[in-house]
């Protein structure tokens, strides 16, 4: 028989306002995502959220967990990445380039300059510092997930980010319930160590491929939509990549922000603004 715990309501309004420091000085104890226009808005999420960033191909899914994991660890938090797809190769040099501003490209060549070597350089010790801890699980077994999670937890991460949703497999399985079920187990597996987590999910293509995607519109989307405390939606215009919170249990739905990623990371972008 599995023993509950039954709390009068008060209880939970008691721990929410300790949570939220109400009564008390200091910032709310909330996960930062990393994502500014999320965090300005919604304030950051809770222990045990499972939240989806969803994008079209070539968006730059991957890039913007990147940036969102190097600038929540920024303050000394402890972020985890789970990738499922990328290797060190890709994962690294993505992070290179985020941090010194050289094109990857001209780093997979070795097209580089002097100073484009010191920047290079200077970047590997940055990056050094950042309490950034990458688990590969190539391939996606999502029993290898799991054991991913406990490995980051015992690291001290709070947040962790799954690149990317669709490739985890276990179960076997109808393609739209072994999704499902795979986010549920893990969802379930973070809630018991005090995590949250953010994974990266692909959408589905459409008739008109110009519109800016919905919830809807991720792969095997039924359950997800139910079962996601927050689901943020991407898409980008030239340079400038637009989000929106398409679904937030907090509050927050509907509000829209724009980032844009360079060298110097991930920033919430205010047209006009050239200070950010």
């Amino acid at each position: 028989m599995v023993q509950v715990s039954v709390y009068n309501l008060g209880s939970s309004a008691q721990e929410a306002v300790k949570v939220l420091r109400t009564f008390t000085d200091g910032e709310p104890d909330l996960i930062k995502t990393g994502i500014p226009g999320v965090d300005r808005i919604i304030g950051g999420i809770f222990p045990g959220v499972a939240g989806i960033i969803g994008a079209d191909t070539g968006v730059g899914k991957s890039s913007t967990m990147l940036g969102a994991a190097m600038t929540a660890a920024s303050a000394a938090s402890p972020v985890g990445i789970v990738s499922l797809e990328d290797s060190h190769d890709v994962l690294g040099t993505r992070a290179i380039s985020l941090v010194s501003g050289v094109d990857s490209l001209k780093i997979r060549r070795k097209d580089l300059t002097l100073t484009e070597k010191n920047r290079i350089y200077d970047a590997m010790e940055t990056l050094g510092g950042l309490p950034v801890h990458v688990v590969y699980c190539i391939g996606g077994k999502v029993h290898a997930v799991l054991d991913a999670l406990d490995e980051l937890h015992a690291k001290g991460c709070r947040l962790v980010y799954i690149d990317y949703l669709q490739k985890m497999r276990g179960g076997g399985q109808d393609r739209r319930n072994e999704v499902a079920s795979n986010f549920t187990v893990i969802q379930a597996r973070a809630a018991e160590l005090d995590m949250a987590v953010v994974f990266i999910s692909q959408v589905a293509r459409r008739v008109d491929m110009t519109q800016a995607p919905r919830r809807w519109h991720l792969k095997e989307s039924g359950d997800l939509e139910n079962e996601a405390r927050l689901i943020v939606m991407l898409h980008r215009e030239e340079s400038v990549v637009h989000g929106l919170i398409d679904k937030s249990t907090v509050g927050g739905e509907d509000c829209r922000f724009k980032m844009i990623r360079d060298g110097y990371g991930l920033r919430e972008y205010h047209a006009g603004n050239d200070d950010f």
